[in-house]
């Protein structure tokens, strides 16, 4: 998988952008969480490079890119991404966002109804009966507790990379955020994947925001906690590169699919 970096400054900030040479009708642009970076898809990314053009997004501060003079809130983080879009051509992309990328996805749905032709909140937070930062923290480290090595080490370089400060920075943003409200401008349909030893992102919760969602909701449960999208890649590909299949299939394509499924 050849990626492509490109640097791009908006309103003073800088994002990198990856990209690839994928088929530009089915694009994936995928935006990482808090501390980490798109490194962090990587085993994800690969999974779906076959099925069409990736668009990895390193938000400003995160990465290699620099932190800027201000926290930025969410709202501004989804405008950002959404501004590198457009910058690169990106019209109706499927959405990918894990954990405080799902809120960055939501906003920029939210901001833009056309942004994109669907969305998948893999982990999304926080859950808005566990807005406390203690609780935020404590889950996420007993989650943690049952990352495969591979994915705990990938963790850790990328919040190496990220630094302490900026991550402390951004964090009340994030717990802040009420994705449960901001969902529901939202109009395009969502997938929403969850690991099934997450516990910043339980069922209930996704289930949740899936009804507070303004286009159709599907939610998938997977093997894994808060990192399984790096820990089961393949699975969660799937489940994406499914859903986007769905939304390209004919009416007579969906009636034979279903009638097979009632004769079995």
């Amino acid at each position: 998988m050849h990626l492509t970096s490109t640097s791009i400054e908006i309103d003073g900030s800088q994002l990198q952008v990856l990209t690839t040479d994928g088929d530009a009708e089915h694009t994936y642009v995928l935006v990482h969480g808090l501390g980490v970076a798109s490194s962090y898809f990587e085993p994800l990314a690969t999974a779906l490079a076959e099925a069409g053009r990736l668009v990895l997004l390193n938000l400003p501060g995160f990465g290699s890119t620099p932190s800027p003079e201000d926290v930025l809130r969410i709202s501004e983080f989804a405008h950002l991404a959404r501004r590198a879009a457009t910058e690169l051509n990106v019209e109706q992309a499927v959405w990918i966002g894990h954990s405080m990328g799902t809120q960055v996805v939501v906003e920029a749905a939210a901001q833009d109804p056309d942004l994109a032709s669907r969305i998948v909140l893999l982990s999304p937070v926080v859950n808005k009966d566990s807005r406390r930062g203690r609780t935020v923290i404590r889950q996420f480290a007993q989650s943690a507790l049952k990352e495969p090595l591979s994915s705990a080490a990938a963790s850790v370089r990328a919040f190496l990379s990220c630094g302490p400060r900026w991550m402390a920075e951004v964090f009340p943003a994030m717990l802040a955020y009420p994705i449960e409200e901001r969902i529901t401008e939202t109009t395009v349909d969502v997938l929403l994947v969850t690991g099934e030893d997450d516990l910043m992102s339980p069922r209930a919760w996704l289930e949740e925001l899936g009804e507070a969602a303004g286009g159709q909701a599907e939610v998938a449960v997977v093997p894994g906690a808060h990192q399984a999208m790096h820990s089961h890649a393949d699975l969660v590909a799937e489940l994406i590169i499914g859903a986007s299949d769905a939304d390209h299939r004919s009416p007579d394509e969906t009636e034979v699919e279903a009638a097979a499924e009632t004769a079995e």
